[in-house]
This record gives structure tokens, sequence and C-alpha cells, in this order.
């Protein structure tokens, strides 16, 4: 497995989390916790967005891992 897939497959597993992230701050009736679940949630879109940027790099510079 490629470098570049295993980072494919963390940034999937990372948008899975904020995805359950977010259904469970909506879900929550304590608003502290709601609290502490949308800010999880933004924490991990942070981190999504940076690997995101990585991506691209690696494609950008391995043109052969574009797509994979």
């Amino acid at each position: 497995m490629s470098v570049a897939s295993q980072v494919k497959g963390t940034l999937y597993s990372l948008k899975g989390i904020e995805a359950t992230l977010s259904k469970l701050a909506l879900q929550s009736s304590d608003n502290g916790s709601e609290k502490v679940y949308h800010q999880a949630s933004l924490k991990a879109r942070t981190i999504i967005s940076e690997i995101e940027k990585q991506i691209m790099f690696l494609e950008h510079e391995e043109p052969q891992y574009k797509g994979n």
C-alpha cells in the first residue's frame, strides 16, 4: 500500500469521525455535551482540511498517485 493510499484512507476515516461527532452534537440533549461534540467536530474539520492540502501536494509532486 502506497503512502498516498494510506493518507487517503486516513482522510476517509476522519471524515467518518467528523460526521459522527456532528450527529452526536445534534442529538445531544445536554448543552455541555453538545458543545464538546461540536468543538471536536470543528477540530476534525481543521485536520481534514490540512490532510486534503497534503494530498493535493502529494498528487502534484507524484502524479502517479492522482486518483488512487
